[in-house]
């Protein structure tokens, strides 16, 4: 009953607020950071009484260093929680480029991070207890390639999916630990993912194939090892895309 949608700039932003009502769908608020805050908006994550906001440009800590907002639904309030930064901020990380949420469970991406090589990336977890949000892990795989910008990543209980470079990456939560299981090469093309359960899906606007110069996507399953396509990517009209699977 909810539409959430976040305007970006780089002095700051919004998130607009509507609920469907039953003269139909009116608009309720806009959330703005008590602060300016560059990006804020920028990219959205919502699931039940929780909203992820992501400010990848927000300096409170370094330039560019980046922020995630969080917001609980109290009645028809969204009210906000606390904000999450890295432990270890620096200029340009961009923290908070990709915001996916499953339950109690958060990954926030930072494709600028230095910690691996220059913009390799990494992803930042978290976890929900009765206290809050609290750091849970950070990925980095030592092998990422400089300028891989590891960060789009999309979470689904206990299965993750995110880009680096031409390579899509997955892990699994197994024993308290993420672990990466393989890796996909498909181009540096991908701009969107999502991810239900066992099947993952990558938007490809700028597919090579002529026959799909106008994009493509692709659907994986992860009930076998390797990862294996489903089908041939499908071409598609659009020449960007967001991807949901519901």
């Amino acid at each position: 009953d909810w539409i959430l949608a976040g305007v970006a700039s780089s002095e700051s932003g919004a998130v607009h607020v509507f609920h469907r009502e039953a003269g139909g769908w009116a608009q309720l608020d806009v959330l703005r950071p008590l602060l300016a805050t560059p990006a804020f908006g920028f990219t959205l994550a919502a699931e039940g009484d929780t909203l992820v906001v992501g400010a990848f440009l927000d300096g409170r800590d370094a330039p560019g260093a980046g922020s995630a907002h969080v917001y609980t639904l109290l009645g028809t309030t969204w009210a906000a929680a606390t904000i999450l930064t890295p432990d270890d901020p620096s200029a340009d990380e961009n923290f908070g480029a990709s915001v996916s949420l499953s339950g109690d469970r958060l990954v926030i991406g930072a494709p600028g991070d230095d910690g691996v090589a220059p913009d390799a990336g990494a992803l930042y977890l978290f976890e929900r207890d009765a206290t809050g949000w609290r750091p849970a892990s950070r990925l980095a795989p030592a092998d990422l390639a400089p300028r891989a910008r590891l960060g789009p990543a999309r979470l689904d209980g206990e299965r993750m999916i995110a880009l680096a470079g031409s390579e899509l990456l997955t892990f699994e939560l197994s024993g308290g630990t993420w672990s990466e299981l393989e890796r996909l090469t498909r181009g540096p093309f991908v701009t969107d993912l999502a991810l239900a359960g066992d099947v993952a899906v990558l938007g490809l606007p700028s597919a090579d194939d002529a026959a799909q110069a106008g994009g493509a996507v692709e659907v994986f399953a992860f009930d076998s090892a390797p990862c294996r396509s489903l089908a041939t990517p499908r071409p598609v009209s659009w020449g960007k895309q967001r991807l949901e699977i519901d």
